[in-house]
């Protein structure tokens, strides 16, 4: 085959990987094993790409590459792992800024690689001389394409005469595959987004609107109006129940951006799962990741981020998150490129994150960061003026629902429900309210409250539960029975009874009575 054969088998075959191959490193190893058409490579090359800001080459190496020891490639591979992305030396910017393919000595080497490990591998191969190809189009640089070798001088003229004849060919197809890339990576992006605010479509009930007209009200809507249109932090911190998601629905409804809000429950996702959560992975970055998955942070680009119990967040992960905070950009797990964010963040939580930080359970400089606006939430125990609008609307809402017109509260129910504490706070009335309508049959409801009727929610909201160690399943049922026998006074059966409060058979709490060894004086 003559060298005018070889040429057109080479570009026709790089025309193909530019257009089949999407995965970069199976794009580079197709652009090689076209160039070992023209020109005999005995040693694995590699191709080192510029990041988006110009700042960092990331090395490829040809994995694949035939005729060498499998484990000598992996070797090289793991050991480049060290130093990769290196930084843009001066080294290598002279690489770039030549218009054809040089050869450089161990000594010119080592000054482009001034990371240790990379001296260290040079040493270890055996490298002592290297070809590079600067890849650019027009004023662009796109990095180079490189060839190491154990030799001192084996580059003939041959070498250079091939690389000089196809160098802007592999650089416009490098130019396109990195513009496939990114086409890729915005459609996947524009899918999982899609699927997000589908699945956000189906599962969002919550109302946007506050009910009542009570002095904090006004206060809390005066706050949310002041800061909703600027990019600061907001921390809302409330009791379980009091409506902080809703707040945040608010200040969303109040920005003036039309892209719906991404939330995260740091709470509901086990600590190794939160950081992939919120800052996306590259594919291989762990066990299960087999592709590309950008975090909501990313998702929540030129939007609003909601960070629901911000206070559950993992301590080895805080540092991550105050990057977010201060730095506006994030980096994908397996990743190396800084991603540049424009985000407003609304965290909330019921934990008292100043204590944690004297505990040593959270970051200060985190907390400080997180609390630029705070906006605090009363329980309803403290705003009990709000109780007959929130009832009054919450009977309106589940009737209509439900389709039971007509219903009202007997006289007596709104000094009940004025009377009672609510320690699950604006849920609470709304779950009991909702119970009560479908329970409904006739026009009239009334609701009779028990302060001890919530006892089991009493102790999941001590902040002593919340921050002891986890308990057995069986001290924590011993501790659940102990209190509800001190609240009935040591009374097992009948009205007000441990049995009745714990909503439990009398027979089958004597027997849980005795299998703990409870004391006969609370009984």
């Amino acid at each position: 085959m003559s060298r005018i054969e070889k040429e057109r088998k080479f570009l026709f075959e790089l025309n193909s990987a530019v257009h089949y191959v999407n995965d970069s490193d199976a794009f580079f190893s197709a652009v090689i094993k076209s160039l070992r058409s023209l020109v005999e490579i005995k040693v694995p090359p590699h191709f080192a790409i510029l990041d988006k800001a110009k700042t960092n080459l990331t090395i490829t190496l040809d994995t694949s590459f035939p005729d060498v020891d499998q484990s000598f490639i992996e070797h090289i591979d793991r050991e480049m792992r060290k130093f990769n992305p290196m930084p843009l030396t001066d080294g290598f910017k002279k690489v770039m800024e030549r218009d054809e393919p040089t050869m450089y000595s161990i000594e010119e080497l080592k000054t482009m690689f001034v990371n240790e490990d990379a001296h260290n591998l040079l040493e270890s191969t055996g490298v002592q001389s290297s070809m590079f190809l600067p890849l650019k189009l027009n004023s662009t640089y796109l990095g180079f394409f490189g060839i190491f070798s154990p030799e001192k001088d084996p580059f003939g003229p041959a070498y250079f005469d091939v690389f000089r004849a196809v160098g802007n060919h592999i650089s416009v197809a490098v130019q396109n595959n990195l513009y496939l890339k990114e086409l890729i990576m915005l459609r996947d992006n524009a899918v999982q987004e899609k699927n997000y605010l589908e699945d956000e479509i189906k599962t969002d009930r919550y109302p946007t609107g506050f009910v009542g007209k009570s002095k904090k009200l006004i206060e809390l809507k005066e706050k949310i109006e002041q800061v909703a249109r600027l990019d600061t932090t907001v921390l809302i911190v409330g009791e379980t129940g009091t409506g902080k998601e809703l707040v945040a629905r608010s200040l969303h409804n109040h920005s003036g951006i039309s892209k719906p809000m991404v939330k995260i429950n740091c709470a509901s996702l086990p600590a190794q799962l939160i950081e992939s959560e919120l800052f996306g992975h590259e594919k291989g970055s762990f066990t299960g990741a087999f592709k590309r998955s950008i975090g909501k942070f990313e998702m929540a680009n030129n939007g609003i981020i909601f960070l629901d119990e911000i206070g559950e967040m993992p301590l080895e992960l805080q540092p991550k998150l105050l990057r977010v905070l201060q730095e506006k950009e994030v980096v994908r797990i397996g990743g190396t490129e800084p991603i540049k964010l424009n985000v407003k963040i609304i965290a909330a939580t019921n934990r008292d994150l100043l204590q944690l930080v004297k505990e040593g359970k959270y970051r200060s400089d985190l907390y400080y960061r997180l609390s630029v606006f705070p906006i605090t939430l009363d329980p309803l125990k403290e705003r009990k003026e709000e109780i007959p609008d929130l009832a009054d609307h919450f009977l309106n809402q589940y009737s209509k629902k439900l389709g039971k017109a007509n219903l009202k509260f007997s006289r007596h129910t709104m000094p009940r429900l004025l009377d009672y504490s609510w320690p699950g706070n604006v849920r609470e009335l709304q779950h009991v309210i909702e119970k009560e309508v479908i329970l409904a049959k006739g026009t009239t409801i009334d609701i009779t409250l028990n302060e001890n009727r919530n006892i089991i929610h009493h102790l999941s909201n001590t902040s002593e539960y919340n921050t002891q160690p986890m308990k057995t399943l069986v001290e924590f049922e011993k501790e659940i029975i102990l209190r509800a026998l001190d609240c009935a006074k040591g009374k097992i059966r009948g009205i007000n009874g441990a049995a009745q409060l714990l909503d439990v058979h009398p027979n089958t709490l004597d027997s849980k009575i005795k299998k703990l060894g409870i004391e006969k004086r609370y009984c």
